[in-house]
C-alpha cells in the first residue's frame, strides 16, 4: 500500500473545524447536564405528588436551568483557547493537547507564519522509531501546497510546514477600489465602475427576468459594494474557485480579453487542418501571438474599464467555451502560476535564493522569524509582555515579487549596510564581524525592548472587599509627596529612568474610619537592566454585574507599566544577512581606523571572506552588486528567484560582453564564434552580467570591487576589496539577555554544586564535551580546578585500610580539643584505625550513600596516594566503646599530622562549574 504520508491520506484540519468540534462537545455536555437537571426536578415533583408536565412547560425553570448550563460552554471554549487542551474523548482525535500556539509577535513575518503553519501533531513529534524518519519525507504531490523550509530545530521538517505562498485562498485583500465586482451564480463575472454599476445591474436583472443573453431565472446577481471578496464559488472552473484580490480579477479580465484573438486564431487554424493547428500551438507561435497583443494589454491597463456593451459577457462566454477541452487540440492539466509559487511567504522573501545552498535558505527562514523589526505600529496603545523593536529600520533596496505583494515595507526588519569583504585585524575570524563605531553611534542597528509589569494596588492574599479600598497614591494626609521619585498619582513620570531597587509605584488603603492609616504598599524594580517608563495604564475593577459575565478576576485597581530598555549593539550581539550568514559582533572599530574608498566612503560592516566558500551563498555576492547598483541608480531592484534578466547593451569590451570569466570557463576557455554570438543575442544576461553592466555604466568596476585605503597608514591596500550594499538584520539574541558569570553564589543543598539558571545567579554548566576537551589537551590542573575546587570540593575522612568514607566516626566520649589545639581524629568503626583527611567532590559522598542503600560499598585505595596503613596504631573495638583510647588515637601520633578543620564548610561555592 501507499505510504501514509502521501497526499491522498492527508487532511488539513483548519481552526474553524477544531473550534466547531470543541463547541459541539461543549453543547453536548451542556445538554446532558440540562437533561440531568430536568430529570432530578421531575423526580422531586413526582415524589411530591404534583403534575410533572408543569415542569416541562415552565419557562422560569427552563431559563434557570439554561443559565446554569450555558456558562460552561464559554468556559470550555476559553479553556481550550488558553491551554490548547480538549477535555473529551468523543471527537476521535489523535491528541487532546497542544492544539493552540501562542502567536509571538516578534516581527510581522513571525506573526504571519503562525497562521500559515501546518503542524503534524504530537504523535509524529514524539515518535522515536524509524517511522519518524519516514514521516519526514514530503511527497512531490504536496509541492506547491506545503513547504518544509520552516522547520523548527529539534523537530523533523515535516512536523512543522507552511502553506505555499501561491495559494490564493489565503490572500484575500481588503482595500478601497473604484470598481465593484459582479458575481453571477457564485462566479465572479466582471467588474463594473462604481458610477455605472447601478445602471448595468438593473439591465442584467432585466436580462435575467426575460431570459436574455443565456441568463437562467434561478441565477443570483450579487454586487459587493465594499469591494472585498471572501466568497468561494462552486468547483466548476479551477480559475474561478478561489477568493482573490480585486486587482487579480482585473488582471484575469485583461488576460481573457488578450487571449480572445489567440483562441480565435487557434480555432481558425484547427478548422483549416491539423498540421497547421499543431504548428500554431508550438511555443514560438504562441509567444509571437502573445507579443503581438502586448500593446493591447498595455492600453487596457492604462484605460479605465467600462462595461459599455453587454456583448462583453458574450465574449467572455465564448472565450470560456473556446478554452474547453473539446475545442483545444492539446490537453493541459496544470498551469504554472509563478516560479516561486511553491515557496512559503518566508522563503519567498530571500533574494536570489536559487543561487544559494539549500540549507542556507532554511536557516534564513528560521532567522527571519528571530529578527528585530517593527512588530506593530500601535506601540503607545499596546502592553505586550515583551516586544522587540528596531528603532532605525530601512526598506531593502532589493525586494522580491512576494515582498511587494504583501507590503512588507510597512514592517521592515533590517538596515541597508555597506559591507566590505576583507580580513582586517584579527577580530573578524570565523563568523565574527566588525562594525563601524561611528555608524553605531549614528543609530545603526539601535533597538529597544518593551516589557510590561502588571501591578495590583492591593497586596496579594487580600479579600475582595478589602482590595477595593486600595488606591495608587503618593500623597500623605497633608498633601505632600511620600516618595520624591514618584508623582502624586503613585507612578513615576513618563520617561523617568528606573534602576534596580527603585520604587515603581505606591498604593495605600483608604478607609472612612478615623483609625490609624494602614501602611503603604510599594513595588520595587528588581531587574538588573535599567529601563525607562514608556507608558502607564490604570485599570479599575468592573462592576459586580459585569464581573459575573466577564469573569476577569480583577480585584481593585490594577496598573500596567510599560518599560523601555535601550539595546545598542554591543560585543557579542548576533546579526545575519538574508542568506543565512549569521555573525557575532566582535569589535566596534573606530571610524578613523576603518578602511575608506577613494570617494571617502567608509564601510559599516567588515565581513571575513572565508565565510563564502564553505557556505556557498552566491546570492549574497549578487545582492552586494545589485544593492550597489540600486543605490547608484536610485531605484529598487527585483531579486525574485528564478528571474530572467533582459539582455543589456554591449559595452564594447569583448570580455564583459561575453559573460566575463564565467562564460569564458563554460566555453572551454575561448571566446564565442560568430554563430554563437548570434544565438546569444536571443538569450538574457546572467545576474552577474546584468548588475555588473549596471555598475560599469555608473563608473564602478564590473565585479563590484573597489580600491580601499588603510585607515591606519593611509596607503592603498594591496588588493581591491569587494564592496557593496547588503540588507543586514539584527537578531533578538543579545548578550544583555544571556550574559552569565559569577565568582560565588548559591549552591544546591543536596549536591553542594552550583545551581543552574541565570535568574538564580547560577553557574555555567561544564559539560561532558568540555571535560573531554580538557582531558585530550592534558590540562589536569585546569580540569581539577573546574570540577573540584570551583564546584563541590569537600574534605572528608577516609579509612586507609578499608577505603570507606562512611565508616569513620568520632568517639562519643571525646569532647573538646586536646592539648596543642588538635582535634581527635575519627576512627574507622570497622578497622579501628585512625582515618585520613582527603579532598573529594561532595557528589561522591552523595553517590556513596545512595549505593549503600542498595548494599553496594565504594572503597578508595589510599595506598596510591602515599598513605601507608600502620597496624601499630590499631585500637581495640572495646576501647572505642569505653572511650579508653591512648594518645595513638590522635592526629599526628606516629604519623604525619593531619589537622582537622576548625570551622564548618561554607555554604557558597566558587566559580561557574556546575
Amino acid at each position: 500500500p501507499e505510504s501514509m504520508d502521501a497526499f491522498s491520506y492527508q487532511e488539513v484540519v483548519l481552526p474553524g473545524q477544531i473550534l466547531a468540534s470543541v463547541l459541539k462537545d461543549a453543547l453536548f455536555a451542556a445538554l446532558i447536564k440540562l437533561r440531568t437537571q430536568y430529570m432530578m426536578e421531575l423526580r422531586q415533583v413526582k415524589a411530591a405528588g404534583h403534575d410533572p408536565t408543569l415542569v416541562i412547560s415552565s419557562n422560569k425553570f427552563f431559563d434557570a436551568a439554561t443559565e446554569r448550563c450555558a456558562s460552561e460552554i464559554g468556559h470550555k471554549i476559553n479553556y481550550f483557547m488558553a491551554t490548547g487542551n480538549i477535555r473529551t474523548t468523543q471527537l476521535d482525535l489523535q491528541q487532546l493537547s497542544g492544539w493552540t500556539v501562542t502567536a509571538d509577535r516578534l516581527n510581522l513575518n513571525r506573526f504571519l507564519s503562525h497562521f500559515r503553519a501546518v503542524h503534524r501533531g504530537q504523535f509524529f513529534a514524539q515518535m522515536k522509531t524509524t517511522a519518524a524518519v519516514a514521516a519526514v519525507r514530503l511527497f512531490m504531490k504536496l509541492r506547491g501546497a506545503c513547504v518544509d523550509l520552516e522547520g523548527v530545530s529539534g523537530l523533523p521538517p515535516s512536523d512543522l510546514g507552511a502553506s505555499a505562498g501561491g495559494e490564493a485562498l489565503g490572500q484575500v485583500g481588503r482595500g478601497s477600489v473604484k470598481c465593484i465586482p459582479l458575481v453571477v451564480d457564485g462566479v465572479v463575472v466582471c467588474k463594473i465602475p462604481k458610477a455605472e454599476f447601478k445602471f448595468w445591474f438593473d439591465q442584467l436583472r432585466h436580462a435575467k427576468g426575460c431570459g436574455l443573453e443565456g441568463f437562467k431565472t434561478h441565477w443570483e446577481l450579487v454586487g459587493f459594494d465594499e469591494g472585498s471578496l471572501e466568497f468561494i464559488g462552486p468547483l466548476q472552473q479551477p480559475w474561478m474557485s478561489i477568493a482573490c484580490r480585486d486587482r487579480n480579477v482585473a488582471i484575469n479580465e485583461r488576460s481573457m480579453r488578450a487571449h480572445l484573438p489567440i483562441i480565435e486564431e487557434l480555432l481558425r487554424d484547427q478548422c483549416i487542418g491539423g498540421n497547421k493547428a499543431e504548428a500554431a500551438l508550438n511555443h514560438s507561435n504562441l509567444e509571437r501571438l502573445e507579443n503581438s497583443y502586448q500593446a493591447l494589454i498595455d492600453e487596457e491597463s492604462n484605460m479605465p474599464r467600462h462595461m459599455s456593451d453587454p456583448k462583453t459577457l458574450g465574449s467572455v462566454k465564448e472565450a470560456r467555451e473556446a478554452l474547453s477541452i473539446s475545442h483545444v487540440p492539446l490537453h493541459y492539466d496544470y498551469v504554472e502560476l509563478s516560479p516561486t509559487a511553491f515557496l512559503s511567504v518566508t522563503a519567498a522573501l530571500t533574494p536570489f535564493s536559487n543561487h544559494n545552498q539549500s540549507p542556507r535558505n532554511i536557516y534564513q527562514c528560521q532567522m527571519l522569524k528571530q529578527t528585530m523589526g517593527t512588530p506593530f505600529h500601535a506601540i503607545p496603545f499596546r502592553h505586550d509582555n515583551k516586544a522587540y523593536r528596531l528603532i532605525t529600520p530601512q526598506k531593502p533596496l532589493l525586494r522580491t515579487r512576494d515582498y511587494r505583494q504583501i507590503d512588507f515595507d510597512d514592517y521592515p526588519t533590517g538596515v541597508n549596510a555597506v559591507v566590505a569583504v576583507m580580513c582586517y585585524t584579527g577580530f573578524d575570524m570565523e563568523d565574527a564581524m566588525i562594525l563601524n563605531k561611528s555608524s553605531v553611534e549614528r543609530g545603526l542597528f539601535h533597538g529597544c525592548v518593551y516589557k510590561t509589569k502588571i501591578i495590583d494596588a492591593a497586596p496579594s492574599g487580600s479579600r475582595a472587599q478589602d482590595a477595593e479600598e486600595y488606591q495608587f497614591t503618593n500623597t500623605s494626609k497633608l498633601g505632600r509627596k511620600c516618595i520624591p521619585s514618584l508623582d502624586a498619582d503613585g507612578f513615576p513620570a513618563i520617561g523617568a529612568k528606573v534602576t534596580q531597587g527603585k520604587t515603581l509605584c505606591r498604593s495605600q488603603r483608604h478607609t472612612h474610619s478615623t483609625a490609624i492609616q494602614a501602611p503603604a504598599q510599594q513595588t520595587f524594580y528588581k531587574d538588573d537592566e535599567p529601563a525607562y517608563v514608556d507608558g502607564v495604564t490604570l485599570t479599575s475593577a468592573p462592576a459586580p454585574a459585569e464581573e459575573r459575565v466577564l469573569k476577569t478576576g480583577l480585584r481593585g485597581c490594577r496598573a500596567s507599566l510599560r518599560l523601555r530598555s535601550v539595546r545598542k549593539p554591543i560585543i557579542g550581539d548576533k546579526f545575519a544577512s538574508r542568506h543565512g550568514q549569521k555573525g557575532i559582533l566582535s569589535m566596534l572599530w573606530p571610524h578613523e581606523d576603518m578602511p575608506f574608498s577613494e570617494s571617502g566612503l567608509v564601510p559599516d560592516i567588515l565581513f571575513n571572506p572565508h565565510g563564502f566558500p564553505s557556505r556557498m551563498t552566491i546570492g549574497m555576492l549578487i545582492e552586494s552588486m545589485a544593492g550597489k547598483a540600486a543605490a547608484v541608480h536610485g531605484a529598487f531592484q527585483d531579486a525574485t528567484a528564478f528571474r530572467e534578466f533582459k539582455k543589456q547593451q554591449k559595452t564594447g569590451n569583448r570580455w564583459i560582453d561575453q559573460e566575463g570569466h564565467h562564460g569564458y570557463v563554460l566555453r572551454g576557455e575561448r571566446y564565442r564564434t560568430p554563430e554563437e554570438e548570434a544565438m546569444a543575442q536571443e538569450q538574457g544576461d546572467t545576474p552577474v552580467d546584468y548588475f555588473g553592466k549596471a555598475l560599469l555604466a555608473s563608473g564602478y568596476q564590473y565585479y563590484g570591487r573597489e580600491e580601499l585605503y588603510s585607515g591606519v597608514y593611509g596607503v592603498p591596500l594591496t588588493c581591491h576589496i569587494f564592496t557593496g550594499l547588503i540588507y543586514y538584520q539584527r537578531l533578538r539574541h543579545m548578550v544583555t539577555d544571556k550574559a552569565q558569570v559569577r565568582a560565588t553564589g548559591p549552591i544546591d543543598s543536596l549536591t553542594h554544586q552550583p545551581v543552574k539558571g541565570r535568574k538564580r545567579h547560577g553557574g555555567v554548566r561544564f559539560g561532558e564535551m568540555e571535560r573531554d576537551a580538557l582531558i585530550a589537551h592534558g590540562a589536569a590542573a585546569l580540569l581539577q580546578d573546574r570540577l573540584l575546587h570551583c564546584s563541590d570540593g569537600h574534605r572528608a575522612f577516609c579509612c586507609p585500610s578499608c577505603g570507606s568514607i562512611l565508616s569513620p566516626a568520632q568517639s562519643p566520649h571525646l569532647k573538646g580539643r586536646s592539648v596543642g589545639g588538635k582535634r581527635p581524629v575519627p576512627l574507622c568503626r570497622i578497622c579501628a584505625v585512625p582515618c585520613r583527611l582527603v579532598q573529594l567532590p561532595y557528589i561522591f559522598r552523595y553517590l556513596s550513600n545512595e549505593l549503600a542503600s542498595m548494599n553496594v560499598t565504594v572503597r578508595l585505595e589510599l595506598d596510591h596516594l602515599g598513605f601507608p596503613v600502620k597496624r601499630d596504631l590499631e585500637v581495640h573495638p572495646k576501647q572505642l566503646q569505653d572511650g579508653t583510647i591512648g594518645r595513638s588515637g590522635y592526629a599526628g601520633a606516629g604519623t604525619d599530622q593531619v589537622p582537622f578543620p576548625s570551622r564548618q564548610e561554607p555554604r557558597r561555592a566558587r566559580g561557574n562549574a556546575g
